[in-house]
């Protein structure tokens, strides 16, 4: 019988405090939710309600909130209390460029956008097309949920059949 056991004890007690030495790779810090980053609104025009708790911005207006865009010819902003509650663009067409929580780029036009950040919702009506990942949809009345990724098009009301676009996989190239 061999008696060794303190040296068998030290190696793995030194691995132990060489691994524990050793730099930790920690998660880069999440992005800050959209909702709770500043709104910046960008117009040739703008008119405030405070009754209604509106305002209303006309002209080559752009709106950013951390990765969303929108820009439309007229807007109008809901926000009781300072707190936004909804966003009504329109243009021929308004646009918006968003980026979904896991990173997919989106894009959409549409006669009408309509944006509530409470919900994440988007809803696009009068001649819409949402993109994403190269895949496209066109109807008369699209919403999206930004945060679940959600789609529905069509419907009561919609006025259109819904055209999709699917592209196709790209193909894998050759192992050398």
């Amino acid at each position: 019988m061999r008696r060794d056991g303190p040296r068998r004890l030290a190696a793995p007690a030194l691995l132990l405090a060489l691994l524990a030495a050793l730099p930790v790779a920690r998660p880069a810090p999440a992005a800050p939710e959209p909702r709770s980053q500043p709104v910046r609104i960008l117009a040739d025009q703008a008119e405030v309600d405070k009754k209604a708790q509106t305002s209303t911005y006309t002209g080559h207006v752009e709106l950013t909130q951390g990765d969303l865009r929108l820009q439309a010819e007229r807007l109008v902003v809901t926000a009781p209390g300072g707190r936004l509650q909804r966003v009504e663009a329109s243009g021929a067409p308004a646009r918006i460029e968003a980026v979904t929580p896991d990173g997919r780029h989106v894009t959409g036009s549409a006669r009408e956008l309509r944006y509530d950040p409470v919900k994440g919702e988007l809803v696009l009506r009068g001649d819409g097309r949402l993109t994403q990942d190269g895949n496209t949809i066109h109807n008369d009345r699209i919403v999206f949920d930004l945060a679940s990724g959600r789609l529905r098009a069509g419907g009561r009301g919609s006025g259109s059949r819904v055209e999709v676009i699917l592209q196709p996989p790209a193909a894998e190239e050759p192992a050398p």
